[in-house]
């Protein structure tokens, strides 16, 4: 799906002055089918890319992506709070076995005009921790499938035997 033009033209030149970004997180588990948030402040009623309509739940949030060079690991940590308790009582509910399951996550950017459809592709992750206090709930997600993944070559012992005597 290519870049949504308003998007490019709100992202770099700011000429949409009316306009909002809005990120819109979609938990997936079979347990409850769709969990939907939003930072937008109100309830946004919008279409994913494949014409699903929705309703996400204003939440707080904020998505904090690792420190460039520390780690390898494609994951990000996401801080929401937790007094609504949409997502967290949720989580808290399933059983052992369902905790087996994973929890995907997928990340939405929309333009408050446009929300018939996301601006960018969307992003899939799946929830690898969650720890939850009375006001703060963080999760850490980690990304199936970016662009740079396959970059490069792994440099291992297994493929590479003779790197053990370097």
């Amino acid at each position: 799906m290519p870049v949504d033009p308003d998007y490019e033209l709100w992202a770099t030149q700011h000429a949409l002055v009316d306009v909002q970004c809005v990120q819109v997180l979609e938990f997936q588990h079979q347990k409850w089918g769709s969990l939907w948030i939003t930072d937008y402040g109100a309830q946004f009623t919008g279409k994913t890319e494949t014409n699903v309509s929705f309703t996400a739940e204003p939440v707080a949030f904020r998505v904090d992506p690792p420190k460039s060079g520390v780690t390898t690991q494609q994951e990000f940590v996401l801080r929401m709070d937790a007094l609504g308790g949409y997502v967290i009582s949720n989580i808290r509910n399933m059983t052992d076995a369902e905790r087996n399951i994973p929890i995907k996550l997928v990340w939405r950017l929309y333009l408050d005009s446009k929300p018939n459809a996301p601006s960018l592709d969307p992003l899939d992750f799946y929830i690898v921790d969650v720890s939850a206090t009375r006001l703060v709930v963080e999760i850490r997600a980690a990304a199936t499938i970016l662009p740079n993944v396959a970059a490069g070559i792994r440099y291992t012992i297994d493929r590479f035997p003779t790197l053990a005597y370097l």
